[in-house]
């Protein structure tokens, strides 16, 4: 199996709504050699949390990608870290190496707009 195929599978950002109850933000790791699980990152309760985003391009213990309803899309990078791309636009890092998140882009706040620039073009 290769390495990025494996931290894919063993962690697993739990995102989502329990029975009309609230929104999670929990992440935890799977080993499948041994059938266990471990919280890594996030709050133990529901909570409806907004997330706590620091500095742009910071990483700090502190930061935590806030809660939703929905899924994300989600990959590894060449340097065995997870990405996410919230809901509302905002992109997260989560290093395994450190155990913390970074808000990589986009916005802290609710209800902005979307930029979308020109087709076919990269931009930041």
């Amino acid at each position: 199996m290769h390495l990025l195929d494996r931290y894919f599978r063993q962690f697993l950002g739990i995102w989502g709504q329990i029975f009309n109850v609230g929104e999670l933000n929990d992440l935890w790791r799977y080993e499948p050699d041994s059938n266990i699980w471990t919280w890594m990152k996030g709050p133990q309760i529901v909570t409806n949390s907004a997330g706590s985003y620091g500095t742009l391009g910071v990483p700090a213990a502190s930061n935590n990608p806030p809660a939703h309803a929905l899924t994300s899309h989600a990959w590894t990078d060449k340097d065995n870290n997870l990405w996410m791309v919230h809901k509302r636009g905002d992109v997260w890092k989560y290093s395994i190496a450190t155990n913390e998140w970074t808000w990589m882009n986009g916005y802290a706040i609710w209800n902005q707009p979307a930029v979308f620039g020109m087709q076919g073009v990269a931009s930041r």
